[in-house]
């Protein structure tokens, strides 16, 4: 760990911790690392499940960020992802761990499943992320019943929801044509009822298909 943390300090930007305070995201210690840098450091780490574990319970953002690329997506067991729902702090880990960590897992539908009941909303957000990107690769049974959790969550004001409802209604809709027609038609249906996010994902999605 303390090697990996030497690299990461190298390449410290205030000027990049300060942007990222003004965009809400707030760690305990944030060095200012760029993603593409993190990555390439982790890289050269993983796999390795046991020190994933470990940096990602520390309270600095790269370690945290680090984790997720050197953690194995499959070691990742429905009990295990309570371990990593918990570090989810923000949206940008959110969106690390479901886009590099759960939606790469096959144990995935099963940990949404879970996930996607939490009371936070950057788990919600993470779930959504995750099956967007397994639904893409094929790795989603009854792919049209997540049509309808979506019209669920579509009443939230929360817009970070709204943005992860978007990436698994593309996925869908793009599944085939009749899934593509329930998604237009839900959407249709959302306008008419007036929900929180139905101009939104009407504006978003439509132009993705």
């Amino acid at each position: 760990m303390a090697e990996i943390l030497r690299e990461l300090r190298v390449e410290m930007n205030g000027a990049v911790v300060g942007a990222m305070e003004d965009r809400g995201l707030i760690y305990p210690l944030n060095y200012g690392v760029s993603l593409p840098t993190i990555r390439n450091i982790a890289k050269k780490y993983a796999p390795n499940h046991k020190l994933a574990k470990l940096l990602y319970q520390q309270q600095i953002r790269e370690l945290q960020i680090a984790a997720i690329y050197i953690a194995d997506p499959n070691c990742i067991t429905d009990e295990e992802s309570a371990f990593w729902m918990k570090g989810i702090s923000n949206s940008e880990i959110a969106e690390n761990v479901g886009t590099n960590l759960i939606g790469n897992s096959n144990n995935c539908q099963a940990i949404v499943d879970v996930w996607i009941k939490s009371d936070s909303s950057n788990v919600i957000y993470s779930a959504l992320i995750a099956l967007s990107r397994a639904i893409k690769n094929g790795r989603v049974v009854e792919v049209i019943t997540y049509v309808q959790l979506c019209k669920e969550l579509s009443l939230s004001s929360d817009t970070i929801l709204w943005r992860g409802v978007e990436l698994v209604l593309v996925a869908i809709a793009k599944q085939d044509e009749y899934s593509n027609k329930i998604v237009t038609d839900t959407i249709q249906e959302m306008l008419t009822l007036k929900l929180n996010a139905a101009q939104y994902l009407n504006d978003e999605v439509l132009w993705q298909l």
